[in-house]
């Protein structure tokens, strides 16, 4: 499997923040681009990476599992 390495560093920099909004903020993108990116990442995983808990985004266990 032949992983894109820019989301893996966007997937790095939201999981500093946990937000979306903050991650893009420090990425100088978009919060629609990387939302974009983060989604492709899982599909090319082939895993669930986050899990919606109100209005907030944590990390499935699969996700921490990638450190």
């Amino acid at each position: 499997m032949k992983l894109n390495l820019n989301r893996l560093y966007y997937f790095h920099v939201f999981e500093q923040f946990l937000t979306v909004d903050a991650a893009a903020r420090k990425l100088c993108i978009s919060q629609p681009a990387l939302s974009a990116q983060l989604k492709l990442l899982e599909e090319e995983l082939r895993l669930s990476l986050f899990k919606r808990v109100g209005r907030k985004l944590e990390l499935t266990e699969q996700a921490k599992q990638l450190h």
